[in-house]
This record gives C-alpha cells, sequence and structure tokens, in this order.
C-alpha cells in the first residue's frame, strides 16, 4: 500500500556511509552534502563531526533524496525480521 511517506528509517549517516575515490565521505551515495575527506581526517573525527551530526539530523527529518538504496533498504528489512521472528516465536510458545 503506497501512503505517501516512508515506512522504514533511512539509517544513511549512522550505520553506513559512502567513501568515493579520492577520499571524500558521504552519508550514502546519493546525498551530495561531504562530511569530509578520510585522507585529511580520521573516520571516527568525520563521524563525530558538527555537519555529520546536522545531516543525520536532516536525514532524519527526510531532508534528503529520500531515496531507496538496496544497501539500507536491506538492512532495515533484516531489522524488522528479527523483531518479527522473535515476537512470532514468542506468540507460539
Amino acid at each position: 500500500m503506497q501512503t505517501g511517506r516512508r515506512e522504514l528509517k533511512c539509517t544513511a549517516g549512522s550505520n553506513s556511509i559512502y567513501i568515493d575515490a579520492y577520499g571524500d565521505v558521504y552519508p550514502c551515495l546519493f546525498y551530495p552534502l561531504k562530511l569530509g575527506n578520510i585522507k585529511q581526517d580520521t573516520l571516527e573525527n568525520i563521524y563525530k563531526s558538527p555537519q555529520a551530526h546536522l545531516v543525520r539530523e536532516k536525514i532524519g527529518k527526510l531532508e534528503c533524496p529520500q531515496c531507496w538504496v538496496e544497501c539500507e533498504v536491506y538492512r532495515e528489512i533484516n531489522k524488522i525480521e528479527a523483531v518479527l521472528g522473535s515476537f512470532t516465536s514468542q506468540r507460539s510458545s
């Protein structure tokens, strides 16, 4: 059913990132806001930076391309399946 809203939360920039051939770090392949560069800073510093925090907030508010990239969708579906599997096995016990 199409409701015009996202059913699964995007975790780009939180659970995954995209690093291009030049070392530029982005929350995902389709979001053009650069978080930093691994040739100039550590990944930990980039992840904890104010820019990364801001971008994660924007993604959480759907101020992003709102795309569905396989890697993001697959991870979220697996989380839901794990929760549902746990729930259904508790109910059948």
